[in-house]
């Protein structure tokens, strides 16, 4: 079940006692309520095509349908959310333009991680690549005998990112590590990997098997 009550003490504006001087930020429910939502869509939880509507989030968060529109609005100015006419709000789904341009940069970014982490990487974070793999081509094999739904194919894609992600740490730079995680976050960047097509997965399938040759994993 989705956590989305919200805690009136979260609400709290920041208490700095070091510095008197120093503004003090306020945070309001709807900022709060955004940051939650935005989290939910990153995280795969609210998938793309998906309608939120006011009465049933009011009801679950424990806040009003003003501060839900206000989130909304925050949401949609950010690109988490688009206002349908006459259906409400929606959570988008990325064109194929913009999938490949995701998947270009990442593309990029993940195998300048795998030239730097070439030999830097201890035997502890090797295994955890190596089961991360693992775990990966295990659903590519139910994947053979019976369809997934949305919210497992969306799990594959977050195990699939957690296994670059691991290659980006083993690279050891921090300034890599921190443009792929600038892309990572972005408003659909989960989509630009596709795993519902065979052939699809079969090409990705030989190109995790080569990044951990390439590592000296699994050799």
């Amino acid at each position: 079940m989705i956590d989305t009550q919200i805690n009136s003490e979260e609400a709290a504006p920041p208490q700095n006692t070091m510095d008197k001087h120093l503004p003090i930020v306020h945070t309001s429910i709807a900022d709060i309520v955004s940051d939650r939502l935005k989290t939910f869509v990153m995280e795969g939880l609210f998938l793309p095509g998906q309608k939120l509507t006011e009465t049933e989030l009011c009801e679950q968060m424990g806040v009003s349908r003003t501060t839900i529109r206000k989130a909304f609005s925050l949401l949609e100015a950010e690109g988490f959310l688009e206002r349908i006419p006459g259906s409400g709000m929606m959570v988008p789904s990325l064109p194929e333009t913009e999938r490949n341009i995701f998947r270009e940069v990442l593309d990029s970014l993940f195998y300048a991680a795998q030239r730097m982490a070439k030999g830097r990487i201890p035997a502890e974070s090797a295994q955890e690549i190596e089961e991360s793999a693992n775990q990966i081509f295990l659903i590519w094999d139910e994947l053979e005998q019976r369809e997934l739904d949305v919210e497992e194919l969306y799990h594959l894609q977050e195990l699939d990112f957690k296994f670059h992600k691991q290659i980006l740490q083993a690279a050891q730079n921090p300034l890599l590590l921190e443009c792929a995680e600038l892309v990572m976050e972005k408003p659909g960047a989960l989509e630009c990997y596709q795993h519902e097509d065979a052939e699809t997965r079969r090409e990705h399938r030989k190109n995790h098997e080569s990044i951990l040759l390439s590592l000296g994993i699994n050799e």
